[in-house]
């Protein structure tokens, strides 16, 4: 006979605790210690996390990723100019870029605490608002300081690269325990139309702003762009329960996140494919211009019109991202992704022998139409993957690979190209992303889902 019993939220979580803590992954997909022939009505506080989000918060997120996305680009243009003017050599300047990044490679740290909070999006909204509040003080504080100053726009920008760091990762994090199915490829494909969009609008309109009115002003525009992120954020009223319950939290420790990534051939495979095609891609965008300038002998103007070919192919691969996204051979879609990123590469070495405004433009078209459908692809292969409770641990071990990978590539392009040439240097950078071949083909002929999964 069916019988119908209501449950209360303790017992659901005492039957739990009692009978399946060592399957806590089957308590994510809704086993909650059904007895045979029961229904369980379950309160709304005592769901599952992770439904999907209300409809009207979702165009929220999607705002706020392309304002803070702009602002990002004001940072990079207008703070190394900022620093200039408060006293730094253009060599210490140089510096900014370092700094803004070294946070990143700790970002396995932070992913652990941030798998056991309820409190993600909190989070992420006071990680936007403290890089307002930081931008501000600086462009104040600044002027009424006499010497030293460039050192102390090098702490402001240690700072906001911390911020920049937990946002990234705890917004990893929330997605997959805040919207599922179709929806969660859904919002990705649209932030990946936020970053095209934000690519290229975001550094002419930091330029715009620096030449008519200062670097000050833009770092003020920067701040503003953060804030409004973050207030957009503070409308997103869903709350998440953790996604680690309470009594299995010792389970899960600061390596989870590396093991689960290392014992996924999928997402290993994926992973090693991106490190590879940015080491590759590092070493020849450190010396993209030298090479294009020195080597090839293409002019200035001549570059910049190359370059905005690359915006524009991202912005209309953007169109596409997201009816490919819900393709039931997305996997597919990805390593041919992969495939067009490498035929990109090869085309600079190319270039240095024969028709180089046509092979440079070839870059840009297939490496930015085909990054953009694998940073999707990668992001939702990784997040399909990986179980609610280590979202965030195992994007923080990719995202500490991706920030030691790009200056170690830069390091090798310079001493390459030192000890040898340029072209050589950009060469052995275009061969070193084929080795990511393999991987490619592993992920090619994996099992992996026939059909996206049902939406929640």
């Amino acid at each position: 006979m069916l019988t119908v019993s209501p449950v209360t939220h303790a017992e659901v979580v005492l039957r739990n605790n009692v009978a399946h803590c060592h399957r806590y992954h089957r308590f994510q997909q809704n086993d909650l210690g059904r007895l045979p022939g029961e229904i369980m009505i379950m309160p709304r506080t005592a769901r599952r996390p992770g439904r999907s989000l209300p409809q009207r918060t979702v165009p929220l997120l999607i705002t706020s990723r392309l304002i803070g996305q702009t602002g990002d680009r004001f940072t990079l243009l207008a703070l190394p100019i900022f620093t200039v003017a408060a006293g730094a050599t253009p060599a210490e300047a140089g510096l900014v870029f370092t700094v803004y990044a070294a946070p990143g490679i700790g970002a396995f740290l932070i992913g652990r605490p941030l798998d056991r909070t309820h409190r993600l999006r909190g989070i992420c909204a006071s990680a936007e608002l403290l890089r307002a509040v930081l931008l501000l003080g600086l462009v104040l504080i600044i002027p009424r300081i006499t010497s030293g100053g460039w050192l102390l726009v090098l702490v402001v920008t240690f700072a906001c690269g911390c911020c920049s760091a937990v946002f990234d990762v705890g917004l990893q994090g929330y997605l997959p325990r805040a919207v599922s199915g179709l929806e969660l490829r859904n919002v990705n494909s649209w932030f990946a139309r936020a970053q095209a969009a934000a690519d290229v609008a975001g550094p002419p309109a930091a330029g715009a702003v620096v030449a008519v009115a200062g670097s000050g002003t833009a770092l003020l525009v920067d701040a503003a762009s953060f804030l409004l992120s973050g207030l957009l954020l503070c409308g997103v009223k869903k709350q998440l329960a953790p996604a680690v319950p309470e009594q299995c939290k010792p389970t899960i420790g600061w390596s989870s996140g590396m093991t689960r990534l290392l014992s996924d051939t999928v997402l290993r495979n994926v992973v090693l494919t991106m490190l590879v095609l940015n080491f590759g891609g590092a070493m020849i965008g450190s010396l993209w211009v030298v090479y294009a300038t020195e080597s090839i002998g293409v002019g200035p103007t001549a570059l910049g019109a190359i370059t905005s070919f690359g915006g524009i192919s991202a912005l209309v691969s953007s169109v596409f991202i997201g009816k490919l996204t819900k393709d039931r051979n997305m996997v597919r879609w990805v390593t041919g992704g992969f495939v067009t990123s490498l035929l990109g590469l090869l085309c600079i070495p190319v270039a240095y022998l024969t028709a180089p405004v046509v092979f440079l433009i070839g870059f840009q078209v297939l490496f930015s139409a085909s990054g953009l459908l694998v940073a999707v692809g990668a992001a939702v292969i990784r997040q399909e993957r990986t179980p609610n409770d280590l979202q965030a641990n195992v994007y923080g071990v990719v995202r500490t690979g991706q920030d030691i990978v790009l200056p170690l590539a830069g390091g090798a392009a310079t001493v390459v190209a030192s000890a040898a040439s340029v072209p050589l240097a950009v060469l052995v950078g275009a061969l070193t992303a084929t080795i990511a071949l393999p991987c490619v083909y592993t992920v090619y002929r994996s099992p992996f889902p026939a059909a996206p999964p049902r939406a929640v």
